[in-house]
């Protein structure tokens, strides 16, 4: 079943992470009413069409099946900076290219699994919030989780 509060919760973290307000030009640009998503983002309107969330994916650089169903969390250029600069601390001098390539592949999909786990742990504690429970105590810290990937 299809949760359209935490869909809402998505739509307004991820507008809000880009710098997009919640109405504006860019909704008009893509073909999206801003009367559309403003009613649905407050509440007045339960649903939005499969065309809309279809239209509304590309300006949030995302995909539909996120929008609708959570999941895997967008990775925001900021994000991917520092997943970049993280790698790159596995570099060292004397190495050869292969293994740079390798070193900077291996710490940024270490870095994207720690992404991944703390915003998996995140989106459940925002659903929670949502629902009006408080979020379950030991949910994974960005440190907790690259410390737990490291021991692995």
């Amino acid at each position: 079943m299809i949760d359209h509060d935490e869909i809402r919760n998505r739509l307004k973290a991820r507008m809000a992470e880009l710098g997009l307000p919640l109405t504006g030009t860019w909704l008009k640009d893509h073909g999206v009413g801003q009367t559309t998503v403003r009613n649905f983002l407050a509440g007045m309107s339960q649903s939005l069409t499969v065309e809309t969330v279809a239209k509304l994916a590309e300006p949030l650089k995302t995909t539909e099946r996120w929008i609708i169903f959570g999941g895997d969390a967008p990775v925001s250029e900021g994000m991917l900076l520092e997943m970049a600069e993280t790698a790159a601390e596995e570099i060292q001098a004397g190495m050869r290219i292969a293994e740079i390539r390798n070193a900077v592949a291996a710490g940024i999909r270490e870095q994207l699994r720690i992404h991944l786990a703390v915003g998996a742990a995140q989106d459940s504690s925002a659903a929670a919030s949502a629902r009006g429970k408080s979020a379950q105590p030991g949910a994974p810290t960005k440190g907790a989780a690259r410390e737990e990937l490291r021991n692995a």
